[in-house]
């Protein structure tokens, strides 16, 4: 707790150095703004608890195409307090209104929660937390087996997709020197010039 008013007390003070510091461009102008974030009273359209699923079906109606603050913001808004509030999980619908101008079907197979698993970024996140575990567990072996080694074969190796990290996993084992793990990785992803 004394490092965080420490650290409070230091952003306070030196808020420029502290932004230029995290951010990858130069700020000039800074303007210290309240941390008091005020959290003005909202209300949702609709919030039902699913007591067998043990969540939360949130709906939101919208007539107009456009509002002052937009949709996804306010959903976003809205999930974050209704994860607060009740700490379940929240499923959040618009199915009543996408049924004014979509096919049942459509909204129906767009809307489901197991489509999610088949999202092309669902996957994604999880093959890079895979690659990132795949590397973490060779990199110890590695480091086991050869000691601490160069940073640029290290960079090389976490450069590898996790297939090719479980091959190595399996062909390091016939390796007796480091030379070994070099030529193995040229074979895979030449050095860059």
């Amino acid at each position: 707790m004394s490092f965080d008013n420490v650290c409070k007390i230091l952003a306070e003070k030196y808020p420029r150095d502290f932004a230029n510091w995290l951010l990858p461009e130069q700020v000039e102008k800074i303007k210290v703004l309240k941390t008091e974030l005020s959290i003005e009273p909202i209300r949702a359209d609709s919030v039902i608890f699913l007591q067998t699923e043990n969540r939360i079906l949130h709906l939101e109606f919208q007539t107009n195409t456009k509002s002052e603050t937009p949709i996804p913001l306010r959903m976003l808004d809205y999930f974050v307090r209704l994860v607060r509030q009740y700490n379940l999980h929240t499923a959040a619908y618009t199915e009543i209104l996408a049924g004014l101008r979509f096919d049942k079907n459509l909204i129906r197979q767009l809307l489901s929660e197991d489509i999610m698993q088949e999202s092309v970024i669902y996957q994604d996140i999880l093959q890079k937390g895979e690659q990132k575990e795949a590397f973490r567990f060779l990199n110890r072996q590695l480091n086991r087996r050869f000691g601490e080694m160069d940073s640029f074969i290290i960079e090389r190796i976490r450069l590898l997709p996790t297939e090719q990290l479980e091959i190595l996993g399996e062909e390091f084992l016939d390796f007796s020197e480091i030379s070994d793990l070099v030529t193995w990785l040229d074979t895979q992803i030449p050095r860059s010039l």
